[in-house]
């Protein structure tokens, strides 16, 4: 497969342990604080209707679901929709999962508000393809409805890779999930730096997967620029989810704030 369709072998295959990652400690503790800025920024009341785009394993769907808010998690993983399905009837939580594309989601004037979390942008080969899932999010939104986008700020993303290349470091980083799973990640910019390239290598015991990602590199400009595009005007930015201001050079994530 290639790395144009990379997303097809992490996500929809599954090669992406996103449930190991989900469980870890740090994980847990990051989507606690989460919560309480969702909540507030989203206005999420019980009966709230939200479509959690790119859902995953229900790391926000699941707790937001508990709290009373109509979910509908959609993903193009059966493998992440098997496990937070799993999930939602282990916790005895109702959540609707619908398998689907976010480039052609089939919503109109559903929701009162969505949401795009965790660097789940910016996947396909064209930028048109990341419009495309914009307009879809707008799509599914009654009008003056809100949807929340937050990924990995790629401004700052750039200047350190930049950084370490010019300087000789190393950009290898490895990690170890609850499982045991040993995770090697070394990005690098390609496309003229506007893409992130990562080379994953997973070890688990005598196992072995290697898997490489691309994600288009956005900044708060140019994210909102492509937002307005598809017909949002940008309410908030947020560096982070939290109340922290946005700074291109030093945020480490960037969470728009959009309304239809």
């Amino acid at each position: 497969m290639s790395e144009r369709h990379w997303w097809r072998r992490a996500f929809i295959k599954g090669d992406y342990p996103l449930a190991s990652l989900v469980d870890s400690s740090g994980f847990k503790e990051r989507t606690r604080f989460e919560l309480p800025f969702l909540k507030r920024v989203l206005r999420l009341r019980p009966g709230t209707k939200l479509l959690d785009v790119c859902c995953g394993v229900g790391r926000h769907s699941l707790p937001l679901a508990r709290a009373g808010v109509d979910v509908t998690g959609l993903a193009v993983s059966p493998v992440y929709q098997a496990a937070a399905r799993r999930r939602a009837k282990k916790a005895g939580v109702r959540l609707r999962l619908v398998q689907g594309d976010m480039r052609r989601a089939n919503f109109s004037g559903e929701f009162d508000v969505a949401m795009n979390l965790w660097t789940s942008f910016g996947y396909f080969s064209t930028a048109a393809e990341d419009l495309a899932a914009l307009r879809a999010a707008r799509a599914a939104l009654k009008p003056g409805g809100l949807f929340l986008l937050e990924t990995i700020n790629g401004g700052r993303i750039a200047r350190v890779l930049r950084l370490q290349e010019q300087l000789g470091l190393d950009t290898e980083r490895w990690t170890e999930m609850p499982d045991g799973t040993l995770v090697l990640e070394d990005p690098s910019l390609v496309d003229g730096g506007r893409t992130v390239r990562t080379r994953w290598i997973f070890i688990q015991g005598p196992s072995r997967r290697d898997l490489v990602t691309r994600i288009r590199l956005y900044t708060a400009r140019t994210l909102g620029a492509l937002a307005e595009r598809a017909g949002f005007t940008v309410e908030r930015v947020y560096g982070e989810m939290s109340y922290t201001p946005y700074r291109e050079a030093s945020s480490r994530r960037v969470a728009l704030l959009l309304r239809k």
